[in-house]
């Protein structure tokens, strides 16, 4: 059960990462730093996007952007922190 957990919260961290990345990533392409045309940072932004655009959509759908500012980002990692929260609360509960 405890490698159970452990996978779960690794894969949590490791989207958080990917979420971060996927910010910092369209901040670097929105001021020109960073370029589609190089073909290595097209394909990592293609796959950082294919991660990440699905459930950002989904959190769009329901919470619209304010004065141009994407919140999506950061609601998605409130949800995975409480998650991981809730998960961290089960493991404790299941010890007992």
């Amino acid at each position: 059960m405890v490698l159970i957990f452990s996978l779960l919260f690794w894969l949590i961290d490791l989207y958080t990462y990917i979420i971060f990345a996927s910010v910092i990533i369209s901040w670097l392409l929105a001021f020109g730093i960073l370029k589609m045309s190089n073909n290595i940072i097209y394909r990592i932004v293609m796959v950082i996007t294919g991660l990440t655009q699905p459930i950002f959509d989904v959190v769009r759908a329901v919470v619209p952007s304010l004065f141009g500012l994407d919140f999506s980002p950061v609601i998605i990692l409130l949800a995975l922190q409480g998650i991981k929260i809730a998960l961290i609360q089960l493991a404790i509960s299941m010890m007992y």
